[in-house]
C-alpha cells in the first residue's frame, strides 16, 4: 500500500531539481515538505456466514411383518420368461 507519501516525496525531488537545473545556482531553494497525514488502513470486513439450518433425521418405520424385505426377481431363476 502505497498512499500519497511517495507521491508528495517525488514532488518535492522534482521541485529542488527543476529549480537547480533550471534557476541557475545563484540561488538556494528551499522546499518545505508537507507533512504527510497517512489515514487508516482500510479494514475489510467479512460477512458472517449464513446460517446452517439442519433438516430433522427422518427415521424410516419398521416394515409389517408380512412384509418381505428383499428387491428383484425371485432367487429360484434368472433368465427370460418362461411361457
Amino acid at each position: 500500500w502505497y498512499g500519497p507519501g511517495p507521491l508528495l516525496g517525488a514532488a518535492v525531488v522534482g521541485a529542488v531539481v527543476g529549480a537547480t537545473v533550471y534557476g541557475g545556482r545563484d540561488r538556494t531553494v528551499y522546499v518545505e515538505r508537507q507533512p504527510v497525514y497517512y489515514g487508516p488502513p482500510p479494514v475489510y470486513m467479512q460477512p458472517p456466514p449464513p446460517p446452517v439450518y439442519y433438516q430433522p433425521y427422518y427415521v424410516p418405520a419398521p416394515p409389517p411383518p408380512g412384509y418381505r424385505t428383499y428387491y428383484g426377481p425371485p432367487p429360484v431363476y434368472y433368465g427370460p420368461p418362461r411361457w
